[in-house]
């Protein structure tokens, strides 16, 4: 009987990891060959890597190595129109205090999945590292992401875990900078992402509102007006609740993670902030960096999954979601 049990509670075991694995479905074929058309760009064991829109086919753009001694790509972002790359990295991890040195914006000009051109703009004049000579690695690049047109970079900063400011660096093409604009507002702070409207006059900010009390920061989306940025608190404005956002290629959708109950969704919001659509409880837990297709057809994002024989592992996942069918499918397993 103890065999019995013992072993019918490892057949259990087994079965809860690998529900915990497949915890999202599967694409049909046609819809599959849809997302295979698109491209991506990821981060795994610190190397930038491109794919297929359908995870596939996978190709190191830039690894770990090549960035410098000890180094990591730490953010990444693909143009619209798959010519470039971009990546933030930073060499001398040291992952007992999670802080790094030379923090530098590469950029990877893209002939499909062959590196035809690279150069590597060091960050130290426009963004000093701190008295120690160190950056921390989880607060420096929140944000990465094209403009529409291929033309701009926006590169997003946060000073600090508990500093109500931060500040976005505009790039060139060939990583000239464009403009460093300070996001300093009170009661707002906790930049966690940035993404470009469609006309390229203004940005997409994922923010946190202060708890004057003390309680956690709530997540917002807020619009930075780039023609006002000079002139303060005018040039912010708070549309919505929600983390991450981003904006569809179209521009007339925002993909927040929104959180509910303890529990995260995606939802996607208008260009005004009202809410059009929720997905409720997509696969995966701790949601966080939606992205779109180029079709705006698909939302991209990176959650926890379970997986070991217990289901007691926990690894990220870069999944993607159809938003016409609400199906969910599992592309890349990171280390």
């Amino acid at each position: 009987m103890r065999r019995q049990g013992a072993a019918a509670l490892l057949a259990a075991s087994c079965l809860a990891g690998c529900l915990a694995h497949r915890e999202a479905p599967s694409f049909d074929d046609p819809t599959v060959a849809q997302l295979r058309a698109g491209a991506i760009v990821f981060v795994d064991e610190g190397s930038l890597y491109r794919a297929r829109g359908d995870g596939s086919s996978s190709k190191r753009l830039l690894a770990a190595g090549q960035v410098g001694p000890g180094g990591r790509v730490i953010a990444a972002a693909l143009s619209a129109d798959g010519k470039r790359a971009a990546c933030v990295a930073m060499q001398s991890i040291d992952v007992r205090d999670a802080s790094g040195t030379d923090l530098a914006v590469h950029i990877l000009e893209l002939d499909k999945e062959r590196v035809i051109a690279w150069r590597r703009i060091g960050m130290s004049a426009l963004a000093p590292p701190g008295d120690s000579g160190r950056y921390p690695v989880a607060i420096t690049a929140p944000g990465l992401a094209w403009s529409r047109d291929g033309s701009k970079l926006a590169l997003g900063l946060a000073t600090g875990p508990e500093a109500a400011a931060g500040r976005v660096i505009l790039l060139d093409v060939l990583g000239a900078p464009l403009a460093d604009l300070v996001v300093a507002w009170s009661g707002l702070g906790g930049m966690t992402s940035v993404s470009w409207s469609r006309d390229g006059t203004w940005l997409a900010l994922g923010l946190a509102r202060l708890d004057a009390s003390g309680g956690a920061p709530a997540p917002v989306v807020a619009a930075l007006d780039l023609a006002a940025a000079g002139d303060g608190p005018g040039a912010l404005r708070v549309i919505a609740p929600g983390g991450y956002p981003a904006v569809s290629p179209d521009g007339t959708r925002i993909a927040v993670v929104s959180p509910r109950d303890g529990l995260t969704d995606l939802a996607v919001l208008d260009d005004r902030g009202a809410e059009v659509t929720r997905f409720i409880r997509p696969a995966g837990k701790a949601l966080h960096h939606p992205f779109w297709s180029s079709d705006g057809r698909f939302l991209y994002y990176y959650s926890l999954a379970s997986t070991g024989p217990l289901g007691l592992l926990e690894i990220t996942m870069l999944r993607c979601l159809d938003t016409r069918t609400r199906l969910v499918q599992d592309l890349v397993r990171l280390s």
